[in-house]
């Protein structure tokens, strides 16, 4: 989700020298789902039933680097990079999420896993929710992390569409790594990786993809999800807590970001109660003061409600 934090592609334009960027304790694999389609798979372990990370639009699995690592313990933990998006193909069709969704099963079927629990956050609650309404025979449980909208009407409201763009703070014109550190921390949340920041910064995702997928998310069908549901949603109390550099735009710039505040905090409001009302069963965790990229900047709250979420279920038999 949410286009305000993801479009970062195109505000940045510096590759971060390799030299520069730590590697963080995972394997990288590439699994081959169709002739000219391979997608990059972060694999940081542990045994256990799988548990498989989903970025938002903009992002890779790299995003889960500092977050990730802890369910290693219990799972089998994996994060997949969608196509068109960091070391991915990045082919000129299959954005929409019903292709997007077949991926995903392709990768998994390709690492002998019949079921698993999905972590998505953002955009990749389009995937979720594909997920658990039509292939409920994969899904173990959905986790949403700041991501269960209706994507489709979302992007279509004009309050959403009023919203954007936003200013934000200039990015760095340098390739000092501790510089862009800071700069993501103040526009995404901290603890972005290293190996993130130069996905982000380099030139391989194009910003049409953009519009090709909100064009291509499908229509919600969250009456159809019968799995175990655990949705985590973002609260700030305040545009400061949504973006924290807000004092430091000019007046203009102040008074355009409390307007999109405003109008962002209404459309999320009206989602999160048709989320409600269509998955009654959802176990809902609402953090007071968090952002958009609510693992980044609440990760201890984050971890111990998925913790305590997938423990409190019973283990499936089936669950590789």
């Amino acid at each position: 989700m949410l286009r305000q934090l993801l479009v970062l592609t195109a505000l940045c334009g510096i590759a971060m020298p390799a030299a520069l960027v730590p590697r963080v304790s995972h394997r990288i694999t590439f699994v081959a789902i169709g002739p000219d389609v391979r997608l990059e798979v972060l694999d940081w372990g542990g045994r256990g039933p799988a548990l498989i990370f989903l970025a938002g639009f903009g992002n890779t699995g790299h995003v889960f680097d500092s977050f990730a690592p802890a369910f290693t313990n219990r799972y089998r933990v994996l994060a997949i990079t969608r196509r068109g998006f960091g070391a991915s193909s990045h082919p000129p069709t299959g954005y929409n999420t019903g292709t997007l969704v077949k991926d995903i099963m392709a990768v998994l079927d390709s690492l002998g896993i019949r079921r698993a629990s999905f972590v998505g956050h953002s955009f990749a609650g389009t995937e979720l929710t594909f997920l658990g309404a039509r292939h409920a025979e994969r899904v173990a449980a959905l986790i949403y992390l700041d991501a269960s909208y209706d994507f489709a009407r979302l992007y279509a409201d004009p309050r959403w569409q009023r919203a954007f763009p936003i200013p934000r703070p200039p990015a760095p014109t340098t390739t000092d790594i501790p510089a862009w550190r800071r700069w993501f921390a103040s526009v995404m949340g901290p603890g972005v990786s290293d190996d993130e920041i130069r996905n982000l910064t380099s030139s391989g995702t194009a910003p049409s993809l953009d519009t090709i997928l909100r064009r291509g998310a499908a229509e919600t069908e969250l009456a159809g999800i019968k799995e175990p549901v655990l949705a985590l949603w973002a609260v700030p109390r305040s545009v400061e807590d949504w973006y924290p550099y807000w004092a430091s735009l000019d007046s203009l710039g102040r008074s355009r970001l409390q307007v999109s505040f405003d109008d962002q905090a209404a459309v999320r409001r009206t989602h999160w109660q048709t989320f409600r009302e269509k998955v009654p069963g959802a176990r809902v965790v609402s953090l007071a003061g968090a952002r958009h990229y609510i693992f980044l900047t609440h990760p201890r709250q984050v971890a111990a409600a998925m913790r305590a979420f997938l423990t409190s279920r019973e283990p499936q038999p089936n669950e590789r």
